[in-house]
């Protein structure tokens, strides 16, 4: 097994996004999230980097995990859930469970985009041709008009 830790707190800004790909949304700054922690050496030699998920996502990503990946399976396994509120612990235990339960603050978990396609892009501006003219040029200055 992978020699990973799972923790759950409320986000402290709203930075994080959501590491499932078919998710990738925004976690919001307050609202609840579990974090996958892994050994990385990116900051600190034996360091440990996070990933951050919402709680319905995580349990769509171990879905299609390997199964060598660490999954959480009891309420052991998560670290942290003594600091949160008690709705949001019922919460996360109901899902640690694979029961299909309604978000503590009314929002649905099938609320989640299903992919990131949903996201409204803005629109490419096609760039207008220009034209180039020397004008003049000596030794040392050359000016050119520009047309566009």
């Amino acid at each position: 097994m992978a020699n990973n830790n799972y923790s759950v707190e409320y986000s402290k800004s709203s930075r994080s996004n959501c590491k499932l790909k078919a998710c990738g949304k925004a976690i919001e700054k307050g609202s609840l999230r579990i974090g996958k922690h892994f050994p990385s050496d990116r900051f600190v030699d034996g360091g440990e980097a996070v990933d951050w998920y919402h709680p319905p996502c995580i349990f769509k990503y171990f879905l299609r995990a390997r199964k060598a990946t660490k999954k959480i399976e009891t309420i052991g396994d998560i670290i942290g859930l003594d600091n949160i509120e008690q709705i949001d612990s019922q919460y996360i235990i109901a899902l640690t469970k694979g029961e299909n339960v309604q978000e503590p603050n009314g929002k649905r978990s099938a609320n989640l985009p299903a992919s990131p396609k949903n996201i409204n892009k803005p629109k490419r501006i096609k760039a207008q041709p220009f034209e180039c003219k020397l004008i003049s040029k000596s030794a040392n200055i050359s000016i050119i008009l520009v047309k566009g």
